[in-house]
Parts: C-alpha cells; sequence; structure tokens
C-alpha cells in the first residue's frame, strides 16, 4: 500500500465523516492519483459523488471499485444502490443480488432487493426477500411488515397475519398500515330470499331495474344486523377521532376513528352473504364515522378502489331511528355512461384522457362543506338509494359509483354514524 496515498485517504474520510463532501472528494482524488487501485478510495469516492448528485461520475468509481474486490457485499450494495439511483433497475438488482452472495445476511441489500422486486409487482420474490432478512435478522420490523404485505397480496394470509404480528410487536406504529386478515366463507344463505330482501331495500332511480342494477353491484342488504346494536354505538361513540377532512388529506365528510375495529364474527358473517372468502388490509377497515351537518369533505361521488381487485365495501348504519337521514345511493355518469371505475380504454376515449383527470375533475383542491358538493350530481343520473336504517348492513362492489345521500346532526348523538368494511375477494391476486 503506498504510504502517502493512504495518509491522503484518512484525511478525506475524516472530512467525508464530517460532511465535507466537496473536500473530501478532492482528497480521495488525490489519493487514487498516487494508488489508482485503492479499493476503498474508489468505493468512498463514488459514495461522496452520490451524495454530491453526480451519479455518472460514482458509477465508474463504484464500477472499479467492484472490479477490484468482486467479494465485498458492502460494495457491490453501493454499486446497487447507484443503478437505483439512476432508475437502472435490472443493473441494481443484479447489484443487490451479487452483494446477498458475498454475504447472504446483508440487511441493506437485502431489503432494497425485497423493496425493488416489490415495485416492479414480484410479489413473491419479493416475499422470499422480505422473509429471507426476517429470519437473518428477527428484531427488524420492517422486514416483517414487508413480507406481511406480499404474502397478503399472493393469497398466502395465514403467513402474512403472523408475518404482520410480528411485525408489530416489535413496532406497534406499523398496526395503523391496516390490520391483515382472511374469513373463509361458510354454507351459503339463501340468494333469492336475501335478494328480494335487497331489492326491496333499494329505490331505483327512474329507467334502472333495481335487481339487475343490485346483482351488478354484488349489493346486499341486511337488516337487524347486529344482536346489541346500542351496545356497538355506545362502544363507537366512546372511541377517539382523530381523522378529518378539516385537518388532512382524506376526502370523506366528517370524522373517522383510526380502523381494526371490526368483529370477528361480524366478518364471517359478511363471507357468508356474499358467497366468498374474503380477505382485508386496508388500513381504514372497521372504522366508524361521524358526520354531522355540516361537515367538511372534498369529494362526494365516488368510488372506493379500481376494478382490478374485485373489493368490497359495507357500511353498518348506527344512527338512532328518530334521526336517520339519507343513505347510499349509486350513480351512472351521465356523459360516459360510467356506473363504474372505467377501464383503462374506456377512460382514454374520454375527453379527460384517463381516469386521473376524471377523478380531479370530480374532487375539491380544498375541502368545503359537503351540503355544497352535491351540486355536481346534476352530471349524474340516479342508479340506486339504499335508505338509512338503524342496524342495516349494506355491502357492494366498491368500484362502482356512490356517494353518502346526506350529513346531518347537530352534536354526536345525532349525527350520521356509520361503520366501515373494506375487504377483496382471497385468491383475485397472485392466481
Amino acid at each position: 500500500m503506498h504510504a502517502a496515498a493512504q495518509a491522503v485517504f484518512e484525511q478525506a474520510r475524516q472530512l467525508h465523516r464530517a460532511g465535507s463532501l466537496q473536500g473530501a472528494v478532492s482528497l480521495y482524488w488525490q489519493a487514487l492519483a498516487l494508488a489508482p487501485e485503492h479499493v476503498d478510495a474508489n468505493h468512498l469516492l463514488g459514495l461522496a459523488l452520490l451524495s454530491l448528485n453526480q451519479p455518472q461520475m460514482a458509477l465508474a468509481q463504484l464500477q472499479r471499485a467492484a472490479a477490484l474486490a468482486p467479494g465485498s457485499a458492502a460494495v457491490q450494495h453501493n454499486l446497487g444502490r447507484a443503478w437505483l439511483l439512476m432508475g437502472a433497475l435490472d443493473p441494481a438488482l443484479a447489484g443487490f443480488e451479487a452483494a446477498l452472495r458475498c454475504d447472504p445476511a446483508h440487511q441493506q441489500a437485502g431489503m432494497q432487493r425485497a423493496g425493488l422486486l416489490e415495485s416492479l409487482g414480484r410479489a413473491e420474490e419479493a416475499a422470499a426477500g422480505f422473509l429471507a432478512v426476517a429470519t437473518a435478522h428477527p428484531q427488524h420490523a420492517l422486514a416483517h411488515a414487508g413480507a406481511a404485505r406480499q404474502l397478503y397480496r399472493v393469497n398466502r394470509v395465514e403467513e402474512a397475519v403472523n408475518s404482520q404480528a410480528r411485525a408489530g410487536a416489535l413496532d406497534a406504529r406499523l398496526w395503523a398500515d391496516g390490520r391483515l386478515g382472511f374469513v373463509r366463507a361458510g354454507p351459503p344463505t339463501d340468494r333469492a330470499a336475501r335478494d328480494v330482501h335487497s331489492a326491496a331495500a333499494c329505490v331505483a332511480g327512474p329507467g334502472f331495474d333495481v335487481m339487475a342494477e343490485l346483482r351488478r353491484r354484488e349489493l346486499v342488504v341486511v337488516d337487524d344486523f347486529l344482536p346489541d346494536p346500542m351496545a356497538a354505538r355506545s362502544a363507537a361513540l366512546a372511541l377517539p377521532y382523530p381523522h378529518s377532512s378539516a385537518n388532512s388529506s382524506v376526502n370523506y365528510p366528517g370524522r373517522q376513528t383510526d380502523g381494526g375495529h371490526a368483529d370477528a364474527t361480524d366478518l364471517q358473517r359478511l363471507a357468508n352473504l356474499l358467497g366468498r372468502d374474503v380477505k382485508w388490509g386496508w388500513p381504514g377497515h372497521g372504522a366508524y364515522r361521524l358526520s354531522p351537518a355540516g361537515s367538511l369533505a372534498r369529494s362526494d361521488i365516488h368510488a372506493d378502489h379500481d376494478d382490478t381487485r374485485a373489493a368490497y365495501a359495507g357500511v353498518l348504519y348506527l344512527s338512532l331511528p328518530e334521526h336517520c337521514q339519507g343513505g347510499t345511493g349509486f350513480w351512472q355518469h351521465r356523459e360516459t355512461g360510467w356506473a363504474r371505475v372505467p377501464t383503462v380504454a374506456e377512460a382514454a376515449a374520454s375527453r379527460w384522457g384517463d381516469y386521473g383527470r376524471f377523478l380531479a375533475a370530480q374532487r375539491q383542491a380544498q375541502a368545503a362543506a359537503f351540503e355544497g358538493l352535491t351540486s355536481s350530481r346534476r352530471d349524474w343520473d340516479a342508479v340506486l338509494h339504499v335508505p338509512m336504517r338503524f342496524n342495516r348492513l349494506l355491502l357492494y362492489r366498491s368500484d362502482y359509483f356512490h356517494a353518502v345521500m346526506q350529513v346531518f346532526g347537530a352534536d354526536v348523538a345525532s349525527s350520521r354514524l356509520v361503520q366501515l368494511f373494506f375487504f377483496e375477494r382471497l385468491g383475485e391476486r397472485g392466481e
């Protein structure tokens, strides 16, 4: 080792650690002029150049370091990082995998490889990657959480729930991402009787056939759903309601609790009513929402999910009988004929060009009184209306356009109160 080069390198590293990047870079170059094959000088110069937003120059130095030290996990990992910052995903993945061949327990390379696979939609491989990190580093909460997300996507739901439990035990904040769960449907309910009751509970708009429309939406209405709705209502009103369009980016009118309040028995009944195995993981699943008169919101008619998830929503009305007003309405856009989220081709053929622009046109930039937003309904045709009734549950495909019909109440006791459910078919992804 060239002694003078090593001395200059040590000075450069001290400046680098102190955050003096320009000075460090200058000294790294001086060290390499004396000893061009100094691995650490090439390596750290590459990292300093990355920090200075000079990825092309950084990449050259990191490639040089990797050629000199192909067995260094740290060098291979940082080479992968450089490729990733340049948007070159395949070389980035190769860099992380090279690092893991050098050191299978390399935590950062393992997490970045799994995260990249997740972003590429390669869920099975991403799940295996996160699980490998979690096995090597059992206290790594984000590795368990990542495994849970990807296992859920590929319908390995029992493993997903277990991984999330490990993540939540290590860092309780991770529960806020939405508690994962699943239910297998039990014996089927009487479909004919269920549909007759659901149709009787709905009011169809002019020109729409109620039975045909509820079947399109897989809409189910169940009255007297809870055995003790007053106990559920009291428990709901005792909870904090931290989420509101008045202080965050949410679109709905009113205030909402955290999710996670769905009862296991109720969820089993939902699956039985739909006749489908279902899974869930949305943060708002099981939340309660209060929507008094004058509630602020950003949107009125909307869909909860796109049509690729085969997703469902449920609303349980918990306002007292003497306060019940409005309900839930389902709509069809007059200009386009869309009753549900359009396909990419349908959106492209519209004057908006894509669904995102259509959504933006339906949504307010700033929260406003919900009662004022309903003026936009003149662009829509009313298809179905499910009136609010105490202890009434409705389930429906959440890619169909729908809206709260009315907000009401002067105080907590008289305001619109509902519990919300969001879930999707078990088996729709990863098949």
